[in-house]
């Protein structure tokens, strides 16, 4: 066996050793807990996908760990969820008032849109929450 082929075989070997690092630690590999033998080949199966997803991310943003860019997109997610979460709340509050003040939400926004007055009023009332803190 030859050096190049030695060096090869081994570099085949090492990004399959390191893909399984990382999809453990990860993409939670191994971690599908279901008796099913079709789902635990479908959980094993998403976290290839998704390892094959953080490879060509890698490559259209060279120098980054896969680590880093799980924990960046994860981050990403988590914002996008909270946001969602909020703007849920706020439609709820929203449609609550008008139910409570037997009104269409769209005609509090537009009586809001309408009246000046009325606006710098509410947003005087949210100035506190949008003000921005300290940093701890």
């Amino acid at each position: 066996l030859g050096f190049n082929k030695l060096m090869e075989t081994y570099h085949i070997r090492w990004t399959v050793e390191v893909f399984f690092k990382d999809a453990k630690q990860h993409l939670q590999l191994g971690k599908c807990q279901c008796n099913n033998f079709d789902s635990q080949i479908g959980a094993a199966t998403l976290a290839m996908m998704q390892y094959i997803m953080l490879l060509l991310y890698k490559q259209m943003h060279f120098g980054q760990s896969i680590g880093s860019i799980f924990d960046l997109l994860s981050s990403q997610a988590q914002e996008e969820n909270i946001t969602r979460y909020l703007m849920d709340i706020f439609w709820e509050i929203v449609h609550g008032i008008g139910e409570v003040l037997k009104i269409d939400c769209m005609e509090l926004f537009e009586e809001v849109i309408r009246d000046n007055e009325r606006a710098e009023e509410i947003m005087r009332l949210f100035s506190p929450v949008f003000e921005k803190k300290p940093a701890a």
